[in-house]
């Protein structure tokens, strides 16, 4: 949904497969994907806040901070001030 904000006019004519968990409060209260969907988003959201130690850092962060961390190594990358190396999965 925010991404469909965000590129306005841009977005007119673009294609975007996805299911009814992008935008959960479109979907019915009948509908047999409500249970699941929201099921589905509560799991996800809970993984994003849960946390582990990382290494590099010396202290915990959640899942939702180090995938920005991913990002902004990313940036870096693209701007050509450094190479990117993945996270490698410790735990």
């Amino acid at each position: 949904k925010k991404f469909i904000e965000l590129a306005g006019d841009a977005a007119e004519g673009v294609v975007f497969p996805a299911g009814k968990v992008i935008i959960p409060e479109s979907i019915s209260e009948d509908s047999p994907q409500k249970k699941v969907v929201d099921e589905f988003l509560k799991e996800y959201e809970g993984k994003l806040q849960s946390t582990v130690r990382h290494r590099g850092l010396g202290r915990k962060v959640s899942h939702q901070r180090l995938i920005r961390l991913e990002c902004y190594k990313l940036i870096k990358h693209l701007l050509g001030t450094s190479e990117y190396r993945p996270l490698v999965a410790w735990w």
